[in-house]
């Protein structure tokens, strides 16, 4: 099942540079690639990467409706991109503790739900810059203080772009990231 398009896509989408114009910019776990095509309609050089071959072909779709480029690919996190560096790497990532009941990839964050981001974080620098940005959304569910000890351990710097309660029990953060 693609991910759709909730109140974190959303909130990651207003917390997005205004003008992208000239950067090369990946985002990892695309889902239905409403991120990819805002930062697309800002001016970026856009990849687009997702496990999913429905989300892949949903991001193209959108990119075409929306009359922009952005090259999707099928693959997990950075793999398809392997050789490449970026501007800014953006991730919305599955962050829900993995439900044997019903297993979805869109949502599945692991046992615990933080270890897809951990993934992501040892990764992201290799894919950065030397100036690039990593953007990241995580959701009170991930158990924050883990999250915030993985982006210290993986040598970034983290600021807070914007925070949203979504329900009763549950609060989404999206953080910019910097090499240390």
């Amino acid at each position: 099942m693609v991910y759709e398009p909730q109140e974190d896509s959303h909130l990651l989408r207003q917390c997005l540079p205004k003008d992208l114009s000239g950067k090369k910019v990946v985002e990892v776990g695309c889902g239905s690639g409403v991120i990819s095509v805002a930062c697309a309609q800002r001016g970026g050089d856009v990849v687009a990467v997702d496990v999913d071959p429905a989300a892949v072909a949903a991001t193209r779709k959108a990119a075409r409706d929306a009359r922009v480029t952005v090259v999707a690919c099928e693959g997990d996190l950075f793999g398809p991109v392997r050789d490449e560096r970026f501007d800014y790497v953006i991730c919305n990532p599955p962050y829900l503790p993995t439900d044997p009941k019903r297993p979805d990839v869109a949502l599945d964050g692991g046992p615990e739900g933080w270890e897809f981001t951990a993934r992501f974080l040892k990764e992201a620098s290799d894919h950065l810059t030397d100036s690039g940005k990593a953007l990241l959304l995580f959701s009170s569910h991930t158990k924050p203080d883990k999250v915030a000890a993985l982006i210290h351990e993986n040598k970034f710097s983290s600021k807070l772009l914007g925070k949203k309660e979504v329900g009763f029990f549950e609060e989404v953060f999206v953080v910019e990231l910097v090499q240390d």
